[in-house]
């Protein structure tokens, strides 16, 4: 769809040089005459309508050059269609593709936060606590020395590295796609 929009932009950049280049073409071929001036693909505009007065062709200038315009209006409406069925469509999909992002951010975020526990427990001041509260910190500590594990349905650890990874992916994605809209 973004490249139709591409081919949109280029015609209606050149609606006018096109319309004139297929006027100039029919004076040339109705008259069967020397129009050098009119052959001149990127001559003076006031030259050119100039010529195409002469050849009384300016109403059928104007005429093609609303056509022309027109048509690029309608191409607009119907990528504008097209865009909205496609959004509909998929828009299932994008949510879920948001909400499992948001899973996995909220994922990482879960095991750095349980990872940091450790560091907590070393700065509680533990050493003036009694020996039976010393105990249960280190059982604790041990605890956090073993990180937690959260798979997508077993099929990846859902984990620092897998996040990078899909951010990496993400963004690769996200690179090609706005280049190719330069």
């Amino acid at each position: 769809m973004s490249n139709q929009f591409v081919i949109l932009q280029e015609a209606i950049t050149t609606v006018y040089d096109r319309t004139v280049r297929k006027v100039t073409e029919r004076i040339q071929s109705d008259n069967n005459e020397d129009t050098s001036l009119l052959l001149m693909s990127h001559g003076d505009d006031i030259d050119l309508l100039a010529a195409i007065r002469s050849n009384s062709r300016l109403e059928d200038f104007e005429t093609s050059l609303e056509l022309a315009v027109s048509n690029c209006f309608r191409q607009h409406q119907l990528l504008i269609a097209c865009v909205e069925k496609f959004a509909a469509t998929y828009s299932y999909g994008f949510m879920t593709q948001l909400l499992s992002s948001m899973a996995a951010i909220c994922v990482v975020m879960v095991q750095v936060s349980a990872g940091r526990v450790s560091e907590a427990i070393m700065q509680c001041k533990w050493e003036r606590m009694p020996s039976r509260l010393r105990r249960m910190l280190v059982i604790a500590m041990v605890r956090t020395q073993r990180p937690l594990r959260l798979t997508a349905a077993g099929f990846a650890n859902m984990d620092n590295n897998c996040f990078l990874a899909i951010m990496k992916a993400a963004y690769s994605y996200y690179a090609v796609l706005s280049q190719k809209q330069v």
